[in-house]
């Protein structure tokens, strides 16, 4: 995703940004005397918390999210129903994608915060063995540099299964009754236990499955525990379900 990639890009700067910027570092040992009678420097910690902001971007992530997978959701919605026959989605789909959706911006800035949390971490580890200012802005590079592709597939996944599941159950769910739903895996090494056990479970659209013990309506569902849904590459086929004959 273009779009969270250059989000990415411009948090990394502005928090180096904020990291130099002298409102951050007064009172702090990082603050460099302008002068023998420059007081403004102290023995504080630098605030990471501000100076990262995890907040500030997630909200940004959400702005930067919703008109992206809103017109996403609207062409799985659309696919969705005439697969299953309709012409259109129902109207009485639009609540579902629409919850679909807010649970996918969800999932993928809770992601992007959990990052922005670890870095804010690292800074205040950091700040116990260095009193370099720039040491702190080189553990800031290396943070995103070293994660930022990692962490920008991991949400672009969270939010893409969790609109591609969401709005395909909302839709079918509208379209029925008489539609049912088989989980279906990649089939692979990297196919969890919990998933596996579902492989090819057929079920009637909104009955939800029961995965290691808990109710999932689809994969990556975001109401699931994360173990149950980070890096989920998994769907449902979605049918009718075939008319019964008489003997």
């Amino acid at each position: 995703m273009a779009a969270l990639d250059a989000l990415l890009a411009r948090q990394q700067g502005v928090t180096l940004a904020w990291l130099r910027s002298p409102k951050a570092r007064k009172g702090t040992r990082f603050w460099t005397p302008d002068g023998p009678n420059d007081t403004r420097g102290g023995t504080g910690r630098l605030d990471t918390a501000r100076i990262v902001d995890a907040e500030r971007w997630s909200n940004e992530a959400a702005d930067t999210f919703t008109p992206i997978l809103t017109r996403a959701a609207a062409a799985i919605a659309r696919d969705t129903a005439t697969a299953l026959g309709a012409h259109t989605p129902p109207a009485g789909a639009q609540p579902g994608i629409a919850t679909a959706v807010l649970a996918a911006v969800a999932a993928a800035t809770s992601a992007l915060h959990d990052f922005l949390d670890g870095v804010a971490g690292l800074l205040d580890q950091a700040q116990e063995v260095t009193d370099d200012l720039e040491d702190l802005a080189a553990l800031i590079r290396t943070a995103f540099g070293d994660r930022a592709a990692d962490v920008a597939q991991h949400v672009a996944e969270a939010a893409a299964t969790a609109t591609v599941n969401g709005t395909a159950e909302a839709t079918a769910a509208a379209v029925g009754p008489g539609i049912e739903r088989t989980w279906i895996t990649r089939r692979d090494h990297r196919v969890r236990p919990a998933h596996e056990a579902q492989d090819g479970v057929t079920l009637p659209v909104t009955e939800p499955y029961d995965v290691a013990g808990y109710s999932m309506r689809y994969p990556g569902d975001p109401i699931a525990p994360i173990a149950l849904t980070v890096n989920c590459r998994c769907r449902l086929l979605y049918r009718t379900e075939p008319e019964e004959t008489s003997p």
